[in-house]
């Protein structure tokens, strides 16, 4: 589902495969740890999974905590998988409003590149570490 609002960030529909290799940056690390720090969010807009690879199937959304002088964000469990796999087609100003953003840094998880929500489900991982730089 693509959604081009204000406080939706990373809701995109790749057309093109996966890199061939993850591109983990400082970008892919602040949107893994503003994910850690996420609460989940049900925006009741279906299952999302990559249109570009097939990568993740997931219902959950999640706001994500900070000052962004718009009220909150909102993505989903694919968003850290789109930075490192399709980068070319994340929104430019996404990019830069995340690379802007204080959120702390994490390396990404194995789930978490491959659009999982497990990788964001306190069940699976305890509780969620909130911190900002």
């Amino acid at each position: 589902m693509i959604d081009d609002s204000p406080t939706a960030l990373l809701w995109i529909e790749p057309r093109y495969p996966a890199a061939a290799r993850p591109l983990i940056d400082d970008i892919a690390r602040r949107m893994t740890g503003a994910m850690l720090a996420s609460t989940s969010y049900n925006l009741t807009r279906g299952a999302h999974q990559c249109t570009g690879c097939g990568s993740g199937m997931s219902s959950s959304s999640y706001r994500l905590v900070g000052n962004f002088g718009l009220g909150a964000l909102y993505t989903h469990a694919l968003a850290v998988h789109y930075l490192a796999y399709h980068r070319d087609e994340c929104p430019p100003e996404q990019l830069e409003l995340i690379a802007d953003m204080g959120w702390a840094e994490a390396e990404p998880s194995a789930d978490a590149l491959a659009g999982s929500w497990r990788a964001w489900d306190r069940t699976v991982q305890g509780p969620r570490v909130r911190g900002y730089r």
